[in-house]
């Protein structure tokens, strides 16, 4: 159309009745113009339209300018003021005026509405001013009305022209006549003036996006037609789409298209209806929350009236729920109900949520009630692919009547069988279908060394979802039995679905285990490990690992489930299909009674394309899993725990790979989906787990495929990648406030761990020393021993000791990753190290040796320092969850106590140190039995005991051939020499590791001191003498005979009658009940737990605490 320039953006605003809203052509320094789009520019002086006279084609307006050379720097537009469509019309400029052509067939582009003239300075990109018409007159301008379009003066004084469609003529604009929507496409049927051949749809957002999608017009009968997807109008959201026309290859040059009376013929429910405007433009709108329900046809009336809603006899149902129905949680059917349905989905909540469900959340696969999934029946009594009816509707329709299930059975585990077992007699036959996407068609080098690797255990057949030359495929020869390349857009399922239609499930069935393997991930390491695990292992299928969402979102540090809990798992039925636990689809096995099951193969041969990516996840990937499981098929997974989201693609996966796990997934160097941390030395965090990984040849194939764009936020972000050189250590010790200050500006080492000694001993003790023993070896951990002032002498891998009270020591300090202290930070670190900026770990009890009470003076900001506390039992982790605040219940770990790994582990497994006061101990008993005496008094007292009774105590001793051994808080020698006075002992207290006392005694004797707890691990007789202390106490956690598993006595009456048999004496119901309130764990594997919680924290989620963790 010469000379035609239209605005695309801008639309309409239905409120206020011709206001021509045209991008870029709002009036700038002038008054705004008034609602009728009137209004003349004042700045500069005033154009003047001086002459008008028109012929058969043309009408010729005459503008005088302000200025005797404004008329060379301007030029002249019409602007409709309802459609925003503007002219720039060809003009001829004189000495003082300018004439501007009016062309009647370019008036079509505006249709029935007003026409402003403008001027505009500098080619559009100056001042723009109304034209004024006061020397022509006013209203209707002689000689100039002609055609239905009729020049006049507006009521201000300006020229414009009305436009009004000659009687009997054929439209002046593109017009909307028609409209069908059909298996997830409108179609659009587009008549009038305007459209030509190569012309295209344009629909573009009117407020908010701003986004435009285009589409052909494609010749129809009558008129054009052009086709809109609902994946394609899913950018817009919520907002109104209007409608225009382009030609072809000109974006900036559109109409609006109006609307007559548009016949809508809507087959199936969808999200918008076309409409007319009041200015009479067509657009698409969001349908209402009644009218999405009353399309999806699945809303029970009688079941809603009879739940007694104050409801007229002539009022609509819908119209009621809508209004008020949900907000009172009436159910709109028997299988929807409101109020679970927003508990559930906690994102909707601010909308309707049947409307919801009817519109979006069956095809996201989310149930409407516990009693309705709604992936089951879809995939049971429908076909997956087919959305032309909810499965919500078909029950309403056809299911209810049917009696069709609505729901698997509950507790699927208890039908799962023993699981297949694979033959050990001969070597296991496989076969896998292996499936590829290449981008540019190419078989890369990491995919020839994964199938290769994949050949060593089956018979490989491959195919590409990717157009390939054949020499590509020639790259697979003699490793593979078949290659194939064809796309077909349907992912992975669809390329193993005709995989399985080309080998045939005759062949297929045949093997002992069927492979389905994809080519998103690199190989890192070889699988030999992976296969011998998993032939010993009986189960109908399996896969590398698995995986939910259905995390605490209160747990901050979404541990993994452990394996026991697998089965809790899969019988839940949650409330959004995302949310099932389901094993990744990039490597699964499955066996004979799968591959042989009809429903397997009906299920995987229902495999289609999908228009969103998400959709194929929901359906197939976790679908499968779930349609194994319930069809009562038992699996298993390589790696044993269950993880949060996709471990392969978050920070978990470098924990996996400490496991074995032989992949690397190339989405998480792609687009790191989680954030994972620290992404830019991906090459060297690897190798350091697994160092043959041919990391070079991965990065080849990330650089060709990915965008690099892309990969400057991942591989290539280095921003968190600090200089590894050490700084120089400070010449002088810093002051707490030095100390503060460094603390925030030292750049942390995740490999480093600090373990301070015992500031009363001066060793490495207890719980420390025993993390300490369990990494020693381990090349990868940092360890710096802070000692005090008697001299250590520690080795091990990368092993450093420093003193504590040292510029290198405060150096370390600020450096650490971890801090691991046993019971007080600030007094065995001495400074003030930040929680903020290091991962703090407690590994003992709140109070020293004080298990049963609460500490004097706690403050919730010490309990804040930490990242997390240790725990040796599910009570003592609630006990220590309560008195700990800040700390929430999943900071505080269930590991056990790690220095009972040295009370229970083997002889030669103990530290050389230990293992010397071992055998000085025996050498000092002489084969006396010892009865470990261990207090929280200084022995100043007598407890009540006359010299009689401790004589009796005496010859009770040397009867028995037994020694009292004495360990106290008193410092060593502190002992009086008499004391106790006629009862054979030894003073313990010098002993640096208390482990061993508790190794070798027969029994345990003490006062309130929590030591017993410790000493329980050993199931030895245990017994307590509290001649003094109140029966209760506010200050204890509780009280003694609630859970001491020994006699409690307080006179020596009662002391002596429980030493008869002490010594023999074996733990029955009620000491096996009160130990495990204290100890859930007997394995002398407490250490070993310890660490993999610590390695977890900080390669998975980091050095320092995250803004969303709790603190005080």
């Amino acid at each position: 159309m010469p000379g035609r320039e239209t605005a695309l953006a801008g639309g309409e605003n239905d409120q206020v009745d011709g206001t021509a809203r045209v991008q870029g052509f709002q009036e700038k320094d002038v008054a705004a113009a008034s609602a009728t789009g009137d209004g003349a520019g004042t700045d500069g002086g005033v154009w003047q339209a001086v002459g008008l006279t028109a012929d058969d084609a043309t009408w010729r307006v005459t503008v005088a300018g302000p200025g005797p050379d404004a008329p060379g720097r301007v030029g002249v537009v019409l602007a409709g003021r309802s459609s925003g469509a503007r002219l720039a019309l060809p003009v001829e400029a004189g000495d003082d005026t300018l004439v501007a052509e009016v062309r009647r067939q370019d008036l079509a582009v505006f249709g029935p509405e007003v026409v402003d003239l403008w001027v505009h300075d500098d080619a559009g990109e100056g001042v723009r001013r109304r034209v004024s018409c006061a020397e022509l007159g006013t209203g209707p301008l002689d000689g100039a009305g002609t055609d239905g379009a009729t020049w006049y003066a507006t009521k201000h004084g300006n020229l414009s022209v009305r436009l009004a469609p000659p009687v009997g003529s054929s439209r002046l604009r593109p017009t909307l006549t028609g409209a069908r929507f059909v298996d997830g496409v409108w179609r659009l049927l587009v008549d009038g003036a305007g459209v030509r051949r190569g012309a295209r749809l344009v629909a573009r957002g009117r407020e908010r996006t701003k986004i435009a999608v285009s589409v052909p017009l494609r010749s129809g009968s009558p008129g054009w037609e052009a086709e809109v997807t609902t994946e394609q109008l899913r950018a817009f959201g919520g907002e109104v789409v209007d409608l225009f026309v382009a030609d072809e290859g000109e974006t900036g040059d559109a109409v609006r298209v109006a609307a007559d009376d548009v016949p809508v013929a809507v087959t199936s429910a969808d999200s918008r209806t076309p409409y007319a405007t009041r200015k009479n433009m067509a657009s698409l709108r969001r349908k209402t929350a009644a009218e999405v329900i009353r399309d999806a046809g699945a809303f029970d009336d009688a079941h809603y009236r009879a739940q007694g809603p104050d409801l007229a006899p002539d009022e609509d149902p819908v119209d009621h729920y809508v209004r008020v129905g949900a907000a009172q949680g009436l159910d709109p059917s028997t299988m929807f109900d409101t109020t679970y349905y927003w508990r559930a989905n906690p994102d909707v909540r601010a909308v309707n949520p049947f409307a919801h469900y009817c519109e979006f959340g069956w095809k996201e696969l989310r149930n409407p009630s516990p009693q309705f999934d709604t992936w089951w029946y879809w995939s049971k009594h429908l076909t997956l692919p087919d959305e032309s009816v909810a499965p919500l509707t078909h029950y309403e329709q056809v299911g209810r009547s049917a009696n069709l299930s609505t729901r698997p059975e509950r507790f699927p585990s208890r039908r799962f069988g023993t699981g297949q077992v694979l033959p050990t007699d001969r070597a296991v036959r496989r076969v896998c279908l292996f499936a590829a996407y290449d981008v540019d068609g190419i078989v890369d080098d990491y995919v020839v060394d994964y199938v290769r690797e994949l050949s060593r255990f089956a018979d490989v057949y491959y195919l590409a979802d990717s157009a390939m030359a054949a020499s590509e495929l020639a790259k697979l020869e003699g490793v593979t039995k078949g290659a194939w390349a064809q796309r077909h857009g349907e992912y992975d399922f669809g390329s193993y679905r005709r995989l399985a239609e080309r080998v045939g499930w005759d062949v297929l069935e045949t093997y002992d285990e069927l492979l389905l393997v994809n080519d998103s991930c690199y190989l890192l390491r070889p699988l030999d490990e992976v296969f011998a695990r998993m032939d010993a292992r009986p189960a109908d299928w399996w896969g590398l690992q698995a995986s939910t969402r259905k995390h605490a979102s209160w747990d901050p540090h979404r541990a993994p489930i452990s394996r026991a809990a697998l089965d809790v798992l899969v019988d839940r039925v949650e409330p959004k299909q995302i949310d099932h636990v389901h094993v990744s689809s990039f490597f699964m096995a499955f066996r004979a009674p799968v591959v042989r099951d009809p429903e397997f193969r009906r299920y995987l041969g229902t495999v289609v394309g999908q228009p969103v990516r998400s959709n194929l996840f929901l359906r197939y990937e976790i679908g499968l899993s779930r349609w194994l499981v319930t069809h009562g098929h038992r699996f298993d997974t390589f790696v044993g725990d269950v993880y949060p989201y996709d471990p392969a693609g978050n920070g978990w996966y470098f924990r996996l790979l400490d496991q074995g796990f032989p992949l690397l997934k190339r989405q998480l160097l792609a687009t790191n989906p989680f954030r994972v941390k620290d992404l830019g030395t991906w090459k060297q965090r690897i190798l350091a787990k697994v160092p043959d990984a041919q990391v070079d040849l991965f990065e080849r194939n990330l650089r060709r495929v990915v965008d690099p764009a892309a990969l400057r936020a991942t591989v290539d972000d280095v921003s968190a990648v600090t200089d590894r050189t050490e700084p120089e250590t400070p010449a002088d010790l810093l002051t707490d406030d030095e100390f503060r200050v460094a603390d925030r500006r030292t750049v942390r080492r995740p490999e480093l761990w600090v373990f301070p000694v015992d500031p009363t001993t001066q060793e490495l003790t207890g719980n420390v020393r025993a993390v300490f023993e369990q990494v020693r070896q381990e090349p990868t951990i940092r360890k710096v021993v802070l000692r005090r002032d008697t001299p250590i002498d520690l080795d091990g891998a990368n092993v450093e000791v420093v003193a504590l009270a040292s510029p290198a020591g405060q150096e370390r300090l600020l450096q650490a990753g971890t801090v691991l202290v046993d019971v007080d930070l600030r007094s065995e670190v001495l400074y003030p190290v930040s929680g903020e900026f290091h991962n703090i770990v407690r590994l003992g009890s709140s109070g020293r040796d004080k298990r049963l009470e609460v500490a004097d003076g706690e403050n919730p900001a010490d309990d804040a320092r930490y990242r997390a506390l240790l725990s040796s039992s599910k009570v003592e982790t609630l006990a220590l969850t309560a008195a700990s605040y800040p700390m929430t219940f999943h900071q505080v770990w269930n590991t056990g106590s790690p220095r009972t790994d040295f009370i229970l582990g083997d002889e030669p497994s103990l530290p050389a140190d230990l293992a010397a006061e071992l055998a000085d101990l025996r050498a000092t008993l002489a084969g006396r039995r010892l009865l470990l005496l261990v207090t929280d008094d200084d022995l100043e007292r007598d407890h009540g005991l006359s010299s009689e009774e401790r004589a009796r105590l005496g010859e009770w001793f040397v009867q028995h051939g037994c020694v009292l051994g004495i360990r106290s808080r008193r410092l060593p020698g502190s002992l009086p020499a008499s004391s106790p006075e006629g009862i054979p002992f030894l003073d313990l207290s010098g002993v640096t590791h208390p482990e061993v006392l508790y190794r070798e005694a027969t029994a345990l004797l003490t006062d309130v001191s929590g030591s017993f707890v410790d000493f329980l691990v050993t199931g030895r007789p245990v017994l307590t003498f509290v001649p003094d202390v109140a029966p209760v106490s506010r200050r204890r956690v509780a009280d003694l005979e609630d859970v001491f598993p020994g006699a409690v006595t307080r006179t020596f009456d009662e002391l002596w009658a429980a030493l008869d048999g002490l010594l023999t004496a074996q733990p029955d119901a009620t000491y096996t009940f009160k130990r495990r309130l204290f100890h859930d764990h007997l394995d002398g594997a407490s250490a070993a737990r310890a660490v993999e919680k610590i390695r977890d924290l900080t390669e998975v989620y980091g050095v320092g605490k995250p803004f969303g963790e709790r603190m005080a």
